[in-house]
């Protein structure tokens, strides 16, 4: 039955150039996505130990739906409350975040909200606010995460601390080399979250000859850490 959902996309960025390149192996990944999961038990139980391996488990401690097929995860609200919205917004934030510090898992999310036929049982998803979740998704150039106009309008009114420690306005850097003043996840609200968002293979900076090479993924790597240090409270003390 189609109601009302705040749904995010998130998806791992470059995560086809790991298939690409050869250099890791299908079991390696598999492994990586048990992070995911991890993450995501991090995000509901702080404390949560054995973090949730695999997504029967996770789905049964979590207060939100849960999904994901290959680079793509799936997070949305079961019933359309202020609990689950904060829930889902707070998931989001804390999933970005503890991504940050791997190269191969740094994630970007877009939030959308509206009606759509959200079938868990049968891992069935249909609906506007779903395709809008992705469209955001894929705009964006960098690791991080930003809601749509839909999704401000039913966040914004709720009066939680939380969830709005988690949203900042910021001119999100979108394709074209143009940006957008949206509310973006300020997963930089994470205690203890990655300060420096280095390059590949524990490098500071890319070479100039990957300036030339990457110049997408080099945009987006910096576009990430701007905007830890035009947004993070705690390093400006």
């Amino acid at each position: 039955m189609d109601k009302k959902h705040l749904i995010a996309v998130c998806d791992i960025l470059g995560f086809r150039s790991l298939f690409d390149s050869k250099m890791f192996s299908l079991n390696w990944l598999y492994n990586r996505m048990g992070h995911i999961s991890s993450s995501i038990g991090h995000s509901v139980y702080k404390d949560f130990d054995p973090p949730p391996k695999n997504l029967k488990d996770l789905r049964r401690i979590c207060k939100i739906g849960v999904a994901w097929f290959s680079d793509t995860v799936l997070l949305f609200t079961k019933e359309d409350t202020d609990e689950q919205v904060v829930e889902l917004i707070n998931c989001v934030g804390y999933l970005i975040s503890d991504n940050m510090k791997f190269k191969e898992t740094r994630l970007r999310a877009g939030v959308a909200y509206g009606e759509a036929m959200m079938d868990y049982k049968n891992d069935i998803y249909l609906g506007k606010a779903l395709i809008e979740a992705y469209e955001l998704e894929q705009k964006q150039k960098w690791a991080g995460g930003a809601i749509t106009k839909s999704a401000e309008r039913r966040i914004m009114p709720i009066q939680n601390e939380l969830i709005h420690n988690w949203l900042i306005k910021y001119d999100v850097p979108i394709e074209d080399n143009e940006s957008a003043k949206l509310y973006a996840i300020n997963w930089t609200k994470k205690p203890k979250h990655q300060k420096f968002i280095r390059w590949k293979d524990g490098r500071e900076q890319p070479t100039p000859e990957e300036e030339l090479a990457k110049k997408d993924i080099v945009l987006k790597w910096r576009n990430t850490n701007k905007f830890h240090n035009d947004v993070c409270s705690v390093c400006k003390k």
